[in-house]
């Protein structure tokens, strides 16, 4: 009954695709992950604020150094109207080896984007390195991710970054999470024009493989009033 709740919550509440999230380089053999990711928008302009994408995802481990997830992703602009279909998602994370000395686990992301052909929008490809380390309670983890946009002229590829500091408690778990962008790599953004949202983020879970995460990613360029409330629901099988 439980799990039949949290699957009622996944499939009914807005979902985001570009929602903000971190990832752990790990994979769990024969996992089943049903997934959704709710990232609102807070901005002065009317354009932009309650702007919000609808995602969902099922990913798979297949073996211990190997997870691959497919998604579908609507969006909804911030000056009203309904959702409209976007884009859809393959990822794939593969958790890698290291020395011991290194003392850290890390991994990659792959991620191939299709693009709806009425977005007028073109396909893009996404890698992240991912790093953590776990020092007692403390779990600190980091992504590098690389975009690209895969059309003619385009400049690229895009610098961003996220990052983690997770302390976890008997029942729940508290965060500081940080998401940037920079610009090209090869010229990045002014200051006031990059993208650099922190926040705090509370992660829990209510019964056995359903965690949620609820958060307030401030826009460190706008203020505390502007920015981006996440909820991330996760249900396993």
């Amino acid at each position: 009954m439980p799990k039949m709740i949290a699957l009622m919550m996944l499939l009914l509440v807005p979902q985001v695709s570009w929602a903000k999230k971190v990832y752990s380089p790990h994979a769990e053999q024969g996992v089943l992950e049903l997934e959704t990711q709710t990232d609102v928008v807070f901005d002065a302009n009317p354009a932009k604020d309650g702007f919000t994408k609808h995602q969902l995802e099922l990913s798979y481990g297949l073996r211990d150094w190997w997870s691959s997830g497919l998604y579908i992703v609507f969006e909804k602009p911030g000056n009203g109207g309904g959702y409209a279909y976007a884009e859809s998602k393959w990822e794939n994370i593969f958790v890698l080896s290291a020395p011991k000395w290194v003392g850290l686990d890390w991994g990659l992301y792959a991620e191939y984007i299709w693009a709806a052909p009425s977005s007028r929008k073109s396909d893009v490809l996404e890698g992240k390195l991912l790093l953590e380390k776990r020092i007692g309670h403390w779990t600190h983890t980091a992504n590098l991710a690389l975009k690209q946009t895969l059309a003619s002229g385009e400049g690229g590829p895009f610098l961003g970054y996220a990052w983690r500091s997770r302390y976890a408690f008997q029942a729940i778990e508290l965060a500081v999470e940080a998401y940037g962008g920079l610009g090209a790599i090869n010229r990045f953004l002014p200051p006031d024009r990059q993208s650099h949202l922190v926040g705090p983020v509370l992660t829990m879970e209510p019964f056995d493989d359903f965690e949620v995460e609820l958060g307030w990613l401030m826009d460190v360029n706008a203020g505390l009033a502007y920015g981006n409330l996440k909820l991330n629901l996760e249900l396993e099988f």
